[in-house]
């Protein structure tokens, strides 16, 4: 596999809620392996379409995290805390 492909994968199977812990969610990233590819069928149409949308998302909000991140003068771990990730989530709400 190319380093694109593997970071796809991983890419696509963070746990969005907690995008900035970087957690991969085990059975996200084991539909990868675990999917019969060799045709169009509805399943395989539906995991495209859920993986598209998930790398949006996390483009979305890795772009957002960057941003707060040059923006805070210290305590960065902070970030880490779900009061932190509530918070830069629901602020891009509405």
């Amino acid at each position: 596999m190319s380093d694109d492909e593997i970071t796809i994968i991983i890419f696509t199977s963070l746990d969005i809620d907690n995008l900035n812990n970087l957690i991969v969610l085990a059975g996200e990233f084991l539909k990868w392996f675990t999917l019969n590819y060799e045709g169009e069928n509805r399943e395989e149409i539906d995991f495209k379409d859920n993986k598209t949308e998930i790398w949006s998302a996390t483009i979305s909000m890795a772009n957002l995290i960057l941003q707060e991140f040059t923006q805070m003068p210290d305590n960065h771990s902070y970030m880490l805390t779900r009061h932190w990730w509530d918070e830069l989530r629901f602020r891009q709400i509405g």
